[in-house]
């Protein structure tokens, strides 16, 4: 009947406003949860980066401090005290060098995963936005049809 009809038409729109709000609230929630899962994979990264980083200090404190060591009992000859010096300095700047290179090769790759893992949560919005107005045309053909029966 036709006096049933704007009821049918409210109810549609409150349906339609509680669906729509339904999946934005889902859409944020997995954004959310993408946020959540970038932040603390960057954190367990860092903190590997960082132990690793840890262990090469260490290892050039350790090369530092024998290379201290072996200067004071060489003492004897300037001439060859210098290309000591020379020589781990070089070793010392070389391994300064190589972990530089190594440590931008690592934020290098991160950068590239968390691009990547940015992109993911991209089209995984993407997909659900896309479902979601599938969603709503089928709901709105429904409707009408239901309407179109309510009318007949």
């Amino acid at each position: 009947s036709p006096s049933s009809s704007p009821a049918l038409l409210t109810t549609s729109d409150a349906v339609e406003r509680q669906v729509r709000a339904a999946v934005a609230r889902e859409m944020q929630r997995q954004e959310d949860r993408v946020v959540e899962l970038i932040a603390r994979e960057w954190d367990r990264r860092s903190q590997e980066l960082e132990h690793a980083l840890r262990g090469r200090f260490t290892d050039l404190q350790v090369l530092h401090e024998s290379t201290t060591r072996l200067l004071r009992e060489v003492g004897s000859s300037v001439a060859a005290l210098k290309a000591e010096v020379k020589a781990e300095t070089d070793r010392i700047d070389v391994s300064v060098a190589t972990l530089a290179q190594e440590l931008r090769g690592k934020l290098q790759e991160q950068q590239r995963v968390l691009s990547r893992d940015i992109t993911s949560a991209r089209e995984i919005a993407l997909e659900v936005q896309s479902r979601f107005q599938v969603d709503t045309a089928e709901y709105s053909r429904r409707v009408e049809a239901m309407q179109r029966r309510a009318a007949d």
